[in-house]
């Protein structure tokens, strides 16, 4: 269970879900962004709320730059690969310091 600014909880994601933002995606695409399960879980482990370039982060370079690229041509907004590296060492650090 995920505790939220404020006390509020969530429940985990359902069975076969991403436990992350409780959609059906393969592991190796990005989080759904718009999923309100992912904003309100990341904000509880992080402390502010997520970017497409946070949704993007766990991908590898390839498919970061497959999505940055096609984001525009479908009317979403233009992500780089500077803010998905400084998102990925956002989240490792804050990993990092839950662990210890």
């Amino acid at each position: 269970m995920t505790t939220i600014p404020g006390g509020f909880r969530m429940l985990p994601a359902a069975e076969g879900k991403c436990p992350d933002c409780a959609t059906d995606h393969d592991p190796q695409l990005p989080h759904n962004q718009q999923s309100l399960f992912w904003n309100y879980r990341f904000l509880g482990l992080y402390g502010r709320w997520p970017t497409w370039a946070d949704a993007l982060a766990h991908c590898d370079d390839e498919t970061a730059k497959m999505w940055i690229g096609a984001m525009p041509e479908h009317g979403g907004p233009v992500v780089t690969m500077k803010e998905i590296e400084a998102s990925r060492v956002f989240i490792t650090s804050k990993k990092s310091e839950s662990a210890t």
